[in-house]
C-alpha cells in the first residue's frame, strides 16, 4: 500500500496554534512541541491547510540547534519553563507565522 505525501517537499509558512513542553514517549527526555496550521507555500501561493506538529527534543546534543530555533522565534531567553503554557507569563507563540520545511523520508 502506497502512502502519498500530502505536501510536496519544500518550504511553507505555518501559523502556530498551540505549544507545549512534554517528555518524549521513547526516552522520557524533554521536548518542545509546536502545533501549527500550514497556511501557504514559502512562495506565498495558497495551499490546502492542514494541522501539523513539530517536535524539538531537548538534549545535550540538540541544545545548540534548539537555542537557534528559539532565537529565530524571538524567544527572549531565560528559563525554558517560559515556553510551557502552564507557567504564568509564558512566552506565547500562538498566531505567530513561522517558516517550516517539509521533507519526505523513506519508511
Amino acid at each position: 500500500m502506497s502512502n502519498t505525501p500530502f505536501y510536496a517537499e519544500g518550504g511553507y509558512i505555518g501559523k502556530v496554534t498551540q505549544q507545549a513542553m512534554v517528555k518524549s514517549s521513547n526516552k522520557g527526555t524533554p521536548q518542545f512541541v509546536l502545533q501549527f496550521n500550514v497556511i501557504k507555500g514559502a512562495d506565498g501561493k495558497e495551499v490546502a491547510t492542514q494541522s501539523r506538529k513539530m517536535y524539538r527534543p531537548i538534549t545535550a546534543g540538540t541544545a545548540e540547534y534548539f537555542k537557534q530555533d528559539l532565537e529565530t522565534l524571538g524567544f527572549p531567553g531565560g528559563s525554558l519553563k517560559l515556553l510551557d503554557p502552564s507557567t504564568p507569563g509564558f512566552y506565547d507563540l500562538k498566531d505567530r507565522e513561522i517558516s517550516v520545511y517539509c521533507k519526505h523520508e523513506a519508511d
